[in-house]
């Protein structure tokens, strides 16, 4: 296992995380913009993270991402078939149809617990029996 000082988005470049805030929120910022607390980091899809380790197949995947489910997804889109179940704790309700049509193609949806933001989904594949 190893830890990485990166944040997943739908784009590579850096991202700032304001720490001042109870939980971190990443966001994109112009450059120009000062923020106490803030602190920048190294951004990058999680397409180009598979690719740079070499993952052909990940069995399972957890994303709990403030708020940011979305942009995760966009920045995976030819990793999520190769991703066996997934697992989302969504932050917000109005996102909820955003993160379901992102891994629709993929994935059949075992929970989706709107109440509590959960979704977790296995991959067509390993449903219909083809690990």
């Amino acid at each position: 296992m190893r830890c990485l000082h990166a944040a997943l988005t739908s784009i590579g470049g850096t991202v700032e995380v304001d720490l001042s805030v109870t939980y971190a929120v990443a966001m994109t910022v112009p450059r120009d913009t000062e923020r106490s607390g803030a602190v920048e980091i190294p951004a990058m899809r999680l397409d180009d993270l598979v690719a740079e380790h070499g993952l052909d197949v990940i069995e399972l995947c957890k994303i709990d991402v403030a708020g940011h489910e979305v942009e995760v997804l966009r920045g995976g889109s030819a990793t999520l078939p190769n991703i066996q179940r997934l697992i989302i704790e969504r932050h917000g309700r109005g996102n909820r149809r955003q993160v379901l049509a992102a891994i629709e193609p993929s994935f059949s949806t075992a929970i989706d617990d709107a109440d509590i933001g959960l979704v977790f989904a296995v991959n067509r594949c390993v449903a219909a029996g083809a690990s």
